[in-house]
């Protein structure tokens, strides 16, 4: 009879999360062209970020201080590693890769939707696997521990949209005024977000006190949401070419979904 901690059981969960979490980049046709398009260092990076992420996410969860263990590294590569599985098995049934397709472009393709997959593998043997751990909504968080969360959100949500040709379309079509306001939307957007997630940390107190640090996290948020939006149209290859306003207006579209990633994030986990 198998049990709840059956290693069998705990693929199952995670590689369903890892679906779930990925879903929208498994049936997305830039994503699947970035198999041939991204550079290999580039992608080396990508996986070695999100890796570390991965590593961030599991001692987050398990300690109540900033240690890395040997067990939360494994997890990490477990978690991209189930990722794998996640992509191969979806790409290989929406016909994406097959026995044609080159060994490179195969490799570099899973590798790329392997990513965003790692997530939902993590947060499932995270929340399900491991009860102990401490995750999800009315944990409070330091300075630390909330910029690492609004990192992970941010990249999440950056990666599964930075390859569409619609964000580069909304940038191309906006005007100057569109993009500040979009800038300002974001940013209200982010406050309301850490005004709570503040208030969760505050026992429900809030003040003039309370009120300064959601606006200083905010500030770090958004900094660190279009810092994070570079370095994804970066590693998509989306910033060759371009002139300084045209990054800078893909940087701020692109850095709207990465705000609302990085502001849900601290309110999830």
């Amino acid at each position: 009879m198998l049990t709840l901690s059956h290693p069998s059981l705990q693929i199952v969960r995670g590689l369903a999360g890892a679906v779930f979490f990925s879903f929208p980049m498994l049936m997305t046709m830039e994503m699947w062209s970035l198999g041939v398009s991204i550079e290999p260092a580039r992608l080396m990076v990508f996986v070695t970020v999100h890796l570390m992420l991965f590593a961030g996410m599991a001692s987050y969860a398990r300690h109540d201080q900033a240690v890395l263990t040997t067990r939360d590294v494994i997890d990490a590569f477990a978690a991209y590693g189930v990722g794998v599985l996640a992509s191969i098995t979806v790409l290989f049934l929406f016909d994406v890769i097959d026995t044609r397709t080159s060994p490179d472009a195969m490799m570099r393709t899973i590798a790329v939707q392997a990513a965003p997959a790692g997530f939902g593998a993590m947060v499932a043997h995270l929340e399900i696997d491991e009860p102990a751990a401490s995750v999800g909504p009315g944990r409070p968080h330091g300075l630390a521990s909330s910029a690492f969360l609004m990192a992970v959100g941010a990249l999440y949500l950056c990666s599964s949209l930075a390859s569409t040709e619609e964000m580069m379309l909304i940038a191309h079509k906006m005007s100057i005024w569109q993009i500040g306001g979009l800038m300002v939307f974001s940013l209200v957007m982010m406050q309301l977000f850490d005004e709570y997630a503040i208030e969760q940390d505050l026992g429900g107190a809030g003040g003039e006190s309370a009120w300064s640090l959601s606006l200083a996290m905010t500030a770090i948020g958004y900094t660190m949401a279009l810092s994070i939006s570079v370095y994804i149209l970066w590693t998509f290859g989306r910033t060759d070419g371009l002139t300084a306003a045209q990054l800078v207006k893909e940087m701020i579209v692109l850095g709207f979904p990465a705000a609302l990633g990085a502001g849900a994030a601290r309110l999830l986990f």
